[in-house]
């Protein structure tokens, strides 16, 4: 039966689940070519991964579903892992809400901790990050470079951090204040996008370890300095979800196929395929007019894990396969205007031969 189904499958984008002799999902995946990928689990018998092993060897029949874009697919596969919450799926799987960094700026000498809601207790909050161990460990780098105290309540005497060389001491030196606020500033500044200082003291540090031919440590500052990029990275992307977007994407599907998507801060307002030949571009640049032009918007915060996921998709995959796309300004006052651009970026987009970024 499953030799027949792969027999039967297209050469198209798609998602397929993988199931159990209790017909369970144990695996959900998706690929640009679902007849290939899915062959390859049945036709390989030498795979690598033990786990991929593991998963063939349990896989006792599949279904799939086929979409017109790999976008669809992604974003499909990413609906049905947290539905079915497979064996064999890591990513996506995990439905604990995603982190904020939150410095307690209302404190005589600020904190820098994890938490998982905004309060309006007049902290500073940056986030939310995509991966909780990923961002544990560069907050505990941060802490340790800048010596920021950890404990919740500053007492009289002296802490192990302290004692380690791990923290400034503000529990027996009250003093240090302008010092401690100084390294909070640069975090601030870091997380804020508005200065690379944290990063440059990461460096000067891995440097003079390096010199003093104490390699272990500078290896040590090298990676922490990793998980610091990625704060910064994800903090980008982020500041990408909540600039609230309004895009119109044509994807090429074939020769003769486009696919047109309307969105308006990451949520697909419209799809739908055309065969390149029929398309009325007058119609289309009414439609997507009349679609965008309904007065003030409201601008939401990206914070909701499933939301997050989905703008994820879209922004990486917009970005990474050079799909083109037209942004739609806030204020769409002009329509003849309005109508000129986005009709000159259909026409060049579904008859262009080469592939461009706009």
């Amino acid at each position: 039966m499953v030799k027949q189904k792969i027999k039967d499958l297209k050469e198209c984008p798609g998602v397929y689940l993988m199931k159990d002799s209790l017909n369970i999902v144990i695996y959900v995946g998706k690929s640009k070519n679902l007849r290939r990928r899915v062959s390859s689990y049945f036709g390989n018998k030498n795979h690598k991964s033990s786990k991929v092993q593991k998963l063939v060897k349990n896989i006792h029949d599949f279904e799939y579903i086929t979409t017109d874009t790999e976008l669809e697919a992604l974003l499909l596969e990413c609906k049905l892992i947290k539905t079915y919450k497979p064996t064999y799926n890591k990513l996506l799987k995990n439905n604990e809400r995603y982190p904020y960094i939150k410095i307690t700026i209302k404190e005589e000498f600020p904190r820098v901790v994890l938490c998982y809601e905004k309060h309006d207790d007049g902290s500073l909050y940056y986030g939310p990050f995509t991966n909780f161990n990923a961002t544990y460990q560069a907050v505990n780098s941060i802490i340790d470079m800048a010596k920021i105290r950890k404990c919740s309540s500053v007492s009289k005497s002296a802490c192990l951090n302290y004692n380690l060389n791990l923290c400034l001491g503000v529990c027996i030196n009250k003093n240090i204040k302008n010092e401690y606020m100084d390294e909070v500033k640069i975090i601030i500044d870091y997380l804020s996008l508005k200065d690379d200082g944290l990063i440059e003291r990461f460096n000067d540090l891995m440097e003079s370890s390096a010199l003093e031919l104490n390699f272990e440590l500078a290896a040590k500052i090298r990676d922490d300095l990793g998980r610091v990029r990625y704060l910064k990275q994800d903090l980008y992307n982020v500041e990408l979800l909540n600039s609230n977007r309004r895009l119109v994407v044509i994807e090429h599907i074939d020769e003769n196929y486009i696919k047109i998507f309307c969105m308006d801060n990451n949520d697909i307002l419209y799809r739908e395929k055309y065969l390149v030949k029929d398309i009325n571009i007058n119609f289309m640049t009414k439609m997507i007019f009349s679609l965008f032009n309904t007065g003030n918007r409201e601008l939401d915060t990206v914070d909701l894990k499933e939301v997050i996921d989905e703008a994820m998709i879209i922004n990486s995959y917009l970005k990474n396969n050079h799909i083109d796309y037209f942004e739609v300004k806030d204020d769409i006052i002009d329509e003849k205007k309005f109508a000129i651009e986005i009709k000159e970026f259909i026409e060049k987009t579904i008859h262009k031969k080469g592939r461009v970024i706009l």
